[in-house]
């Protein structure tokens, strides 16, 4: 709830015990990662699944432009190119339902595929507009 003061997520479930672990939303809400920081709680506690060396798969679902795929790209860019914990970063989506019409389009394949990829293009520039090449 964005009013709420808590924050958790279920850490253990025992046959009759549920535990929670109390995230502290105010140490969420100014947890950054490659100079983004959260704007709710929602994207908060995306960010902190995503900085968690414990958890090894995370789904983000929601809206177009709440801020999936910049919070994905930020957290891999801090543990990749800040903190040295990870050699490369592979960007996956869900492919276009084009099946046999790519081959009509004009131009290679890669021209083919840029719509597609937009976000993830947008949101390197977006993340990288601050840079200062040396």
């Amino acid at each position: 709830d964005e009013d709420s003061d808590f924050a958790g997520r279920v850490e253990t479930i025992n046959e009759d015990k549920l535990t929670l672990l109390d995230l502290s939303r105010e140490r969420m809400m100014h947890r950054r990662a490659w100079d983004i920081t959260p704007k709710n709680i929602y994207q908060a506690m995306a960010l902190d699944a995503l900085l968690d060396p414990d958890i090894d798969l995370v789904i983000l679902t929601g809206a177009a432009g709440s801020g999936k795929t910049l919070l994905a790209m930020a957290a891999a860019l801090e543990q990749t190119i800040e903190k040295g914990m990870f050699d490369k970063i592979i960007v996956t989506r869900n492919t276009p339902d084009i099946g046999e019409s790519i081959g009509f389009l004009p131009g290679s394949e890669e021209e083919k595929m840029m719509p597609w990829l937009a976000a993830v293009t947008d949101t390197l520039e977006a993340l990288h507009k601050h840079d200062h090449c040396t």
